[in-house]
């Protein structure tokens, strides 16, 4: 089993992560060629474990990854649906696996501007995240900046049977 790290949701600039007792990041990625590095990245493509029958239904899709500007984009995509709301927005999961140290995110906040240095506005319910996590959310830690409340939500997780999935509040 892996541990792994994701990004989820709007524009991400730069990703470093850096263990904390060396000078250097020891994983680091600027999204700068034009293309994701499948070396280093996966792109999710599965449903959203918070989707809710009558209420949302979120799914992860290729078409949300953006990195054609020299950075990469998410995009989410909001949609009445005959069981609620449909989501359909992006994450890439790292590849390699991470424990113990210091994790840098460097990201522009959510926003509807086309490009990085346009202003752009929040829309209600826009996050910008980061977040590791181990085998169901056997160990999780989440930073979530919420756009339209300027706000920044920092959590962690424990579930305690990592065989199901984790509750969801």
């Amino acid at each position: 089993m892996r541990a792994l790290a994701a990004i989820s949701l709007p524009v991400l600039a730069v990703l470093a992560l850096a263990a904390s007792s060396q000078p250097a990041p020891t994983f680091s990625d600027n999204f700068s060629t034009g293309k994701l590095d499948t070396a280093k990245w996966s792109v999710a493509t599965y449903k959203s474990p918070d989707s809710k029958p009558g209420v949302n239904l979120g799914m992860y899709v290729p078409e949300a990854i953006d990195l054609s500007q020299g950075m990469l984009r998410i995009a989410v995509v909001q949609v009445p649906g005959p069981d609620g709301v449909v989501s359909k927005g992006g994450a890439i999961i790292s590849k390699e696996r991470f424990g113990f140290g210091r994790y840098e995110f460097v990201m522009r906040m959510t926003s509807t501007s086309a490009t990085a240095n346009a202003v752009g506005t929040v829309r209600s319910g826009a996050v910008s995240s980061g977040f590791v996590y181990f085998n169901n959310s056997e160990s999780e830690i989440d930073i979530e900046f919420v756009g339209d409340k300027n706000s920044v939500w920092m959590s962690n997780w424990l579930n305690p049977v990592p065989a199901l999935l984790p509750p969801l509040t």
